[in-house]
């Protein structure tokens, strides 16, 4: 809701697992929070092409998600924050 047009295209922004041109984005713009990396990067890289391939996880074989309450309040705050910056015109998104 906060990024319509940025970020319309992609189904889970907080997914670990993608893969993009190393020269399609700035590092220097880049200042991730936690597993935010993609949201900063679809948000503050030249505009993206986008395509998802579904994919499915297997089975836990140890540890535990690292995914809570906490994680998720978080990235809501990161994106208001990029949000905001954008508003502001620091080219965020």
């Amino acid at each position: 809701m906060l990024f319509p047009r940025r970020l319309d295209v992609v189904t889970d922004p907080m997914s670990g697992c993608f893969l993009v041109r190393a020269e399609a984005i700035d590092l220097d713009r880049l200042r991730p929070d936690g597993f935010k990396i993609l949201i900063e990067i679809l948000l503050r890289g030249r505009q993206l092409t986008v395509a998802e391939v579904p994919y499915q996880f297997g089975h836990r074989q140890a540890g535990a998600s690292k995914a809570s309450v906490r994680e998720g309040t978080r990235y809501v705050g990161r994106l208001v924050e990029l949000r905001w910056q954008s508003l502001r015109g620091s080219k965020a998104a």
